[in-house]
């Protein structure tokens, strides 16, 4: 599938673009290589990515080495919203990220692809204060199956957690027709966090899931092919 292939199966009928808005993405270590976006953006026949840098913890505006992830980040984003603003936030310490997507308050969506792990205490604080001010903070669940224990932060409650699955469309760039789950998505049931309660009431017989502790991941979309 390329990007925008995910509007058809996820968002059909929708006009709405993302115009107006801005998409925040927590990178580490490195910008990309703008003709990266511009051969996506050309083979996919989309609008150019609308993007800016935000560079902490020194940073080099310069790209350098292994950008796949990060760009990988950027080109569905856009794809899912190509009229919005991307702002692009790469440092190399986590935490420093977070509070800056939550400082600038300029986001009111933000994911996180890479696993990273600041202190509990330190990252819940910050991801409240996003959820105060309308700000939601999504974090990709990894991709290494089910895990006994969490890895420290994918799962935490105040952030959003999504899994992977594999999606099958009607047709070619067409409408959604069946989703299974992708056997690489990361989950795990917590062993700090007690359920919450939008995990509540549900029969968890079959998932395997936990009627006490919080569950993850919290939703999905397609993770392979």
């Amino acid at each position: 599938y390329m990007g925008n292939d995910l509007r058809n199966a996820y968002a059909p009928g929708v006009t709405l673009d993302g115009t107006g808005q801005n998409i925040g993405l927590f990178e580490f270590s490195t910008t990309c290589y703008p003709e990266d976006f511009q051969a996506y953006t050309a083979q996919a026949g989309i609008a150019p990515v609308n993007i800016s840098y935000v560079l902490l913890n020194g940073v080099s505006p310069i790209p350098s080495g292994d950008t796949g992830e990060q760009c990988l980040d950027v080109e569905v984003a856009h794809a899912m919203a190509p009229g919005a603003n991307i702002i692009y936030y790469a440092g190399n310490n986590s935490i420093d990220i977070f509070n800056r997507i939550a400082s600038d308050n300029i986001c009111k969506s933000a994911s996180c692809s890479f696993g990273v792990s600041p202190p509990p205490g330190a990252l819940s604080q910050t991801l409240q204060q996003m959820a105060a001010q309308g700000q939601s903070m999504f974090n990709a669940s990894g991709d290494s199956g089910f895990q006994s224990t969490g890895f420290g932060w994918d799962d935490n409650p105040y952030m959003t957690q999504v899994g992977g699955t594999v999606l099958t469309t009607s047709s070619p760039g067409g409408p959604w027709s069946a989703e299974t789950g992708w056997g690489g998505s990361g989950s795990t049931i917590s062993t700090a966090f007690t359920i919450p309660t939008w995990q509540q009431g549900i029969d968890m017989t079959a998932a395997g899931g936990s009627t006490t502790m919080r569950n993850v991941p919290d939703v999905a979309m397609v993770a392979d092919s």
